[in-house]
């Protein structure tokens, strides 16, 4: 969790998508960084400062950093939007997870990354499963 944090100050302004954390986006936000936070979920609808579109079909302007949380659960955003990336997904391959991440090179590569800024894996050994981020972009 802290690779996010130490590539998110590097920004002003970030877009976040499918972030369930009210914690980590309140968190981002005391540090002076404008937030967008974009959640298709309709659990979010009612919900202040929580813009609840689907980034993937629903006409939506990104800003120039995007964080998305849960890459395996959405088309990737790399392939409709051109910009920064800060990308986390994970291989628990929950029910519904249209896009499982397996590794770094699947967020590049589905993503169309042409630079690569750094990257991260955390595995949790209680639950068998690792967590994959990468800082990057597609320009």
């Amino acid at each position: 969790m802290e690779k996010l944090f130490d590539w998110i100050v590097n920004h002003d302004e970030v877009s976040i998508l499918c972030c369930p954390s009210f914690k980590i986006v309140n968190m981002i936000k005391k540090l002076g960084i404008i937030v967008d936070n974009i959640n298709y979920d309709i659990n979010f609808k009612d919900m202040p400062n929580v813009i609840c579109n689907d980034f993937v079909f629903d006409n939506i302007k990104m800003r120039d950093c995007v964080v998305h949380y849960n890459c395996e659960k959405t088309y990737p955003v790399g392939r409709l939007h051109k910009g920064v990336f800060i990308l986390r997904g994970d291989d628990k391959k929950h029910n519904g997870d249209c896009n499982p991440i397996e590794s770094i090179e699947k967020l590049i590569d589905d993503n169309n990354l042409t630079k690569i800024f750094d990257s991260h894996v955390t595995k949790n050994l209680n639950k068998n499963y690792n967590h994959y981020y990468v800082y990057g972009t597609n320009f």
